[in-house]
């Protein structure tokens, strides 16, 4: 979502969208390390706060789809994406797959259908 004027569409599959975040067995992968570049590579912490008209009418252009299974780890923070996607005008499809589908198994099966 950093350069959205060069996608049509963003497919994220039981996304992790900020390593930060300590979840299960799932820890903060920067070690608490944090700076500019961590906080615009990591999309639920910046998306909040994006004002600039070009980038959210670009973003708005492309075709997003976040698929989660419904006991991922990821799944909050995938339904934090998606609203804050909402609270900035930006369409977004959600899709909740059974069980956790946080597998490879799940994502073979997810790939063909929303890419």
């Amino acid at each position: 979502m950093k350069y959205p004027w060069l996608f049509k569409k963003a497919v994220g599959i039981s996304g992790r969208y900020d390593l930060t975040d300590n979840i299960g067995d799932f820890k903060d992968l920067l070690s608490g390390f944090h700076n500019e570049e961590v906080y615009f590579n990591m999309p639920a912490q910046y998306i909040a706060n994006l004002s600039d008209d070009r980038l959210l009418t670009a973003v708005r252009n492309m075709e997003i789809i976040l698929a989660v299974g419904e006991t991922d780890p990821f799944l909050n923070g995938n339904q934090h994406l998606s609203s804050l996607l909402w609270e900035k005008g930006i369409p977004n499809q959600f899709h909740t797959w059974e069980s956790n589908a946080h597998r490879p198994h799940y994502w073979r099966k997810m790939a063909p259908i929303y890419i």
